[in-house]
């Protein structure tokens, strides 16, 4: 899901003029394929509008990989927080 829906939002995504004609002819979308608007293996296409490309860059991988692991250690400190208190409120309530 984080990938999906936030990962667009976490840097400003770079945006080329080029020729979008070639899309019209089975470019793909996605890290898995090579979008033909930028040339370069893993860049992720967000839209093309006209002959705008917005995309964002392969190198942009590690800091992504970083700041989905820092949600995930936030969620997991935030869940592992909340039983800690409901446990110790449950233990101290039944004494």
């Amino acid at each position: 899901m984080i990938e999906f829906v936030f990962r667009d939002s976490f840097m400003t995504p770079l945006t080329m003029q080029g020729n979008c004609a070639a899309l019209q002819f089975g470019c793909g979308y996605g890290i898995g394929t090579v979008p033909q608007p930028t040339g370069h293996i893993g860049d992720l296409v967000l839209s093309v509008s006209g002959n705008t490309i917005t995309y964002q860059p392969a190198d942009r991988f590690w800091p992504f990989q970083f700041i989905e692991a820092g949600i995930f250690v936030a969620l997991t400190a935030a869940a592992l927080g909340t039983a800690i208190w409901l446990l110790h409120r449950r233990a101290t309530w039944t004494a």
